[in-house]
């Protein structure tokens, strides 16, 4: 089971609001990003291919991985108030997830 499009699209656009982060083109970014990585949510922890393994998996439906995580807590962890925020909270704090995604993008 995945996300329903209207309530999560509803929620991305809610979160980067409260963090003014909001664009069209932010919504669209992250919704995408949650259709490729995770069927829209219907995976919340990455699912190695093959038989490749990888001791980080990324987390959450958005898939985001411990090092990016790590890089971006560092840069905008003061700024946003998530100094204190574990990467395992990824997989079940959906607005949590949102931000990090979207500040992944805002990075590049």
């Amino acid at each position: 089971m995945a996300f329903d499009k209207e309530q999560i699209r509803s929620l991305v656009d809610r979160t980067l609001k409260e963090y003014n982060l909001h664009s069209i083109v932010a919504v669209e970014l992250v919704l995408g990003t949650m259709a490729q990585e995770s069927r829209m949510g219907y995976y919340l922890r990455q699912v190695p291919a093959g038989t490749f393994k990888m001791d980080i998996h990324g987390l959450g439906c958005t898939q985001v991985e411990m090092n990016t995580f790590n890089t971006l807590q560092a840069k905008f962890g003061e700024q946003f108030g998530f100094t204190h925020r574990k990467f395992e909270e990824l997989e079940y704090d959906l607005k949590f997830a949102i931000l990090i995604c979207r500040l992944r993008y805002y990075l590049s």
